[in-house]
């Protein structure tokens, strides 16, 4: 008996902040909101909806920047505690339908669904707006699902087909997705490696996956190579457990520059003083400590 085609499930929910930040405040729904710090601050903006984003606004943007991009967005304060209740609602219902399961981020979710079909009693693809109905209908999120052979496929897929779309790449058809798209799409493409094939001429996954693979190497060393693999619609179909955590953080940001050394001590004693906090409450040890200044 044939074994069943790899099916890797991708679910995003849509601009999730935002939307949580509407279910907070009805009154917020369909207006041009951004969760974000103070500008006066020097806050960051962390999700901006798409009305927002029009204007060029984009995550990371610092909030008086995004502000001058979009002058009618409506800056809100986030509520992190709020976020990770509504997370673990979505993936408590997820769970019923993921035979393997992971939790790549905070709204992001892997769902390995080989040889579902007949569980389902329907195409995939049709389970897949059903899981979108109601995590709509029961939870109030909105949210975009791909459908792949593989993970990188999936997270393809799905943000192509955001912000409330289903995609399903059929099996054998991940090439011709994947070729006419540009190589921004691929993880592990940054700014710099974007350039440095612009500069070659080329622009699309296709193009990528075309190249010699010695040329590749020679130029982009073997990350070059698991990029081009990448556009060739290679990835990996192992999905599991939630992700083990790596790294925990803390971070704080001044209203304006100093150099006052008794001052910058002060505040790395506190922060250093609340990351051992994390690591003892979560029975966690350290291997390596960085610090950030900018």
């Amino acid at each position: 008996m044939p074994m069943p085609d790899v099916r890797i499930t991708h679910i995003d929910l849509t601009a999730f902040f935002v939307s949580v930040e509407c279910l907070r405040d009805p009154a917020l729904a369909g207006k041009p909101i951004m969760v974000a710090g103070p500008a006066d601050k020097r806050g960051v903006v962390t999700c901006a909806s798409y009305e927002v984003r029009k204007y060029g606004v984009r995550a990371g943007m610092a909030t008086a920047l995004a502000q001058k991009k979009c002058p009618i967005a409506i800056r809100v304060d986030g509520h992190r505690n709020l976020y990770e209740e509504y997370s673990q609602r979505v993936r408590k219902y997820l769970r019923q339908y993921a035979p393997e399961f992971e939790a790549a981020s905070i709204d992001e979710f892997y769902i390995d669904w080989t040889g579902c079909e007949k569980l389902f009693r329907t195409t995939l693809i049709n389970f897949a707006r059903k899981i979108q109905r109601d995590i709509l209908q029961s939870i109030g999120l909105p949210c975009a699902i791909g459908i792949g052979s593989n993970k990188i496929i999936s997270k393809i897929a799905c943000d192509r087909a955001k912000p409330d779309g289903v995609i399903e790449v059929a099996t054998g058809d991940e090439a011709d997705f994947l070729k006419a798209l540009d190589v921004s799409v691929l993880p592990g493409v940054g700014k710099v490696m974007k350039e440095n094939l612009y500069l070659r001429g080329i622009h699309t996954c296709g193009e990528l996956a075309a190249l010699n693979e010695m040329f590749v190497q020679e130029r982009f060393g073997a990350w070059g190579l698991h990029v081009q693999a990448y556009a060739r619609g290679e990835g990996s179909q192992t999905v599991g457990g939630t992700h083990e955590q790596k790294q925990i953080s803390s971070e704080e940001t001044f209203e304006r520059d100093t150099d006052d050394m008794k001052f910058l001590h002060a505040v790395l004693h506190r922060m250093a003083f609340d990351l051992s906090e994390q690591l003892r409450r979560n029975d966690l040890q350290s291997r390596c400590i960085h610090l950030k200044l900018r």
